[in-house]
């Protein structure tokens, strides 16, 4: 097993040029008994150095607020065993932890923590953004993340070895008359053109996934991306609240039931997101690693501008230096 240790400014100063996504992780399902969930993933490569990286973001999701979380990174290759185990530490006091993001909730804002120094995150903060760790330059065909230890800020460590992704079940995976019984007991008609069902609700202790297939932090009441109300959801989109709302229909086939078996259902092709959104949020993320790029870029055309005239500055003075030298010699 090896270690990774890359402060934040080291990885970026090494990896700001061009980049190229190879793949967006499927973290999908929520944790259990875990403080933290996992927002995004990416892996990527510099196409000048040919170095490959993940970038990981996190919230915090539980009430007490972490100083250090500490992952491992499995690499597989064509084997069930992991052929690398990479250690990562995100750490406030190493200053690798990234720029941290508070939430602010239902109005779809969020920004960047300022105006204090920050040494903890805090309860819905989230983390490690900009933060790129290094991985094999053989890239695996495989990666799983497991979490190893969070320390908070009173200094107390917590294992976290045992967390594990809850299992979830598709929408799609439900019988034809479970997604009748949905389709009739349905209150939010108007949410599922934008952000139509794909999973089944389900919570844990410190957070909880909605049916449009958004992670929420538990004290949330309504999720952050569709408003669906959360205690409606997790006490009617049930199996048992599905096979209730049959029971109460006719034992016949209505001839609504005829009409929704003929619907097209939501396709969906890696997690709870469909082959398009994984492609949109590739192109999104790869337009973030480019205007990293280009602010590098003209910082350092900024920093070769000033040398320029610092240079051109020094010349024109020893021109007039030896210009005045030699009138006083005649």
């Amino acid at each position: 097993m090896s270690d990774i240790y890359a402060s934040k400014p080291e990885v970026i100063s090494d990896n700001y040029r061009d980049y190229k996504v190879i793949e967006k992780f499927d973290f999908s399902a929520i944790y259990e008994d875990c403080p933290v969930e996992i927002l995004d993933a990416y892996s990527f490569y510099n196409i000048n150095t040919f170095k490959y990286f993940v970038n990981i973001v996190f919230v915090n999701t539980c009430p007490k607020k972490i100083s250090e979380l500490t992952i491992r990174l499995l690499c597989y290759a064509r084997q069930n065993i992991p052929y690398e185990k990479l250690t990562y530490t995100y750490s406030v006091a190493k200053n690798n932890i990234g720029k941290l993001i508070k939430q602010k909730r239902f109005n779809f804002n969020f920004l960047p923590v300022k105006n204090k120094k920050q040494t903890t995150v805090e309860h819905g903060e989230e983390f490690g953004h900009s933060v790129y760790v290094p991985i094999p330059e053989t890239y695996f065909k495989k990666m799983r993340l497991e979490f190893v230890s969070v320390k908070y800020d009173d200094g107390t460590v917590e294992d976290l070895s045992k967390s594990k992704q809850m299992k979830y079940v598709k929408y799609d995976d439900l019988t034809d008359d479970n997604r009748f019984a949905y389709h009739r007991m349905n209150i939010y008609n108007v949410a599922e053109e934008e952000h139509p069902i794909r999973v089944m609700p389900m919570e844990s202790e410190n957070s909880w996934l909605c049916c449009c297939g958004t992670k929420n932090i538990s004290t949330d009441k309504l999720c952050k991306k569709c408003m669906r109300d959360k205690d409606w959801q997790l006490k009617n989109l049930t199996k048992e609240s599905f096979s209730k709302t049959l029971v109460s229909e006719s034992n016949e086939v209505t001839p609504e039931f005829v009409h929704y078996r003929k619907a097209m259902r939501t396709p969906v092709s890696l997690g709870l997101e469909t082959q398009e959104e994984v492609d949109r949020k590739i192109k999104e993320y790869e337009k973030v690693l480019e205007n990293v790029a280009k602010r590098e870029r003209e910082k350092e055309r900024r920093i070769y501008g000033i040398f320029l005239r610092i240079g051109i500055a020094a010349a024109v003075i020893f021109i007039l230096i030896f210009i005045f030298e030699l009138i006083q010699m005649f």
